[in-house]
């Protein structure tokens, strides 16, 4: 145990390694936390693995060590398989470090706390007797959130859900300097230099956001590998799969058919699973944060509980589809609508489509948002399936690939400038 904290906790020997292990700032997330750390809640940080979240966790102790002494940080990531054996890990590691340290612990961050069994409880315990642990948790799992979890820990937790990198961040992690406004400055002050913008928009549709692949670190083929990785850890692993084959078949199957309108019964037809084995399946890698769904926009109580009406399936990241893809970028609509919906989805959290004889790629009922998108040649369906939408007030968008024009009832704008963009809430973004 002494080796393991050790190993994980560097700074107690040497306080300037925590530089090497801090990375690029994710500014937006990390003023987040910033402010739940001076909150006596536990911080819960959740996101598909390999998103950046132990990097976000040592930027925050590279933080905390500007006024804190070393020794009442502690920090471990419990994937380490020398834990593995130890009954009571959470208390194990506890108490070996205050022998070690002889501190009492001011931050105990937790890594991939998904692994251990029963962490909320202990954790909840330590809170509840105030002895002076603030607790920053992590994990690559949706239980995380989950209503028991959540039940437990009412009014104890902050979460903060980390994608991978968005085009914003990714543009920093490059070093392409942008300038940042509501969508009319973002398009004017960044105009001079969209040929440069729309070539790392290519690149980001190709690679996505993990940061090791933003960043060069290993082959384009590691992200094929992640997705191995985080099916069979987070899911198969972890989950009663009655055929880890057919899972993996039906993941692969849906990052193929990303954007795609998707009925439960045709992808039953194609996994060669039922029906409720094909919902419950999509449940668990939804719960591994490898994909979301989108479903039909209603304000109907009763269609809303229909489910005879197809899905959209999403990727969390497109880097990781195409890996997965026989033609990667075959379609790069299908792609530039992953990257709205989920650029949306980090914004506003829900969002559905809207179909009846045409369809609505993305809709968002708060603040009232319509969108097409529309990458690459014209089409005038997209502009022309608004003429069927029912909900005259919805501000109505298609996102392009350089065509700017905000004069007509619908606008037209470049998918670049709403991914670099400010929230603006008078466009309604």
């Amino acid at each position: 145990m002494k080796e393991v904290l050790y190993d994980w906790n560097p700074w107690w020997t040497d306080k300037e390694s925590i530089h090497k292990l801090a990375g690029v700032k994710r500014v937006d997330y990390l003023t987040q936390l910033k402010r739940y750390l001076d909150m006596p809640h536990v911080v819960t940080i959740v996101g598909i693995r390999r998103c950046g979240k132990s990097t976000l966790m040592y930027q925050l102790i590279e933080h905390l060590l500007k006024e804190r002494d070393p020794h009442e940080i502690l920090y471990v990531n419990l994937d380490d398989e020398r834990l593995i054996g130890y009954e009571n890990v959470l208390e194990d590691v506890l108490k070996a470090y205050k022998r070690e340290t002889g501190a009492a612990a001011s931050y105990v961050f937790l890594d991939e706390i998904q692994n251990v069994d029963g962490w909320e409880k202990w954790v909840k315990r330590h809170y509840d007797s105030k002895d002076g642990i603030k607790f920053v948790v992590s994990g690559s799992s949706s239980s995380l959130v989950s209503s028991d979890y959540s039940t437990l820990l009412t009014g104890r937790n902050m979460t903060v859900k980390v994608y991978p990198l968005s085009f914003k961040e990714y543009m920093d992690f490059v070093g392409f300097e942008y300038t940042s406004g509501d969508i009319k400055e973002t398009w004017a002050r960044n105009r001079k230099a969209e040929g440069s913008i729309l070539h790392h928009l290519d690149d980001y549709m190709k690679i996505g956001g993990f940061p090791e692949a933003v960043l060069g670190i290993g082959s384009q083929e590691m992200l094929g590998e992640y997705f191995r990785d985080i099916l069979y850890r987070d899911v198969l692993l972890r989950l009663s799969v009655r055929n880890p084959a057919k899972m993996e078949s039906l993941g692969i199957y849906a990052m193929r058919n990303i954007s795609n309108l998707l009925s439960y019964r045709r992808i039953s037809n194609a996994a060669g699973l039922s029906v409720d084995t094909v919902k419950e399946y999509l449940r668990c890698l939804e719960g591994s944060f490898l994909l979301f769904n989108t479903k039909h926009q209603t304000y109907s109580t009763t269609e809303g509980l229909r489910e005879h009406r197809p899905i959209k399936i999403y990727a969390t990241d497109v880097g990781l589809a195409n890996s997965l893809n026989m033609e990667p970028m075959r379609n790069r609509g299908r792609v530039a609508e992953n990257i709205a919906a989920l650029e949306l989805k980090r914004r506003y959290g829900s969002i559905y489509y809207w179909k009846e004889n045409r369809e609505v790629d993305i809709v968002i009922p708060r603040p009232g948002i319509a969108v097409q998108v529309c990458y690459g040649e014209e089409d005038k369906r997209e502009e022309e399936a608004f003429e069927d939408f029912p909900y005259p007030n919805y501000k109505r968008y298609i996102l392009t690939v350089d065509d700017y024009s905000t004069n007509g009832r619908v606008e037209r704008v470049p998918l670049w400038v709403i991914l670099l963009s400010e929230n603006d809430p008078q466009a309604g973004f």
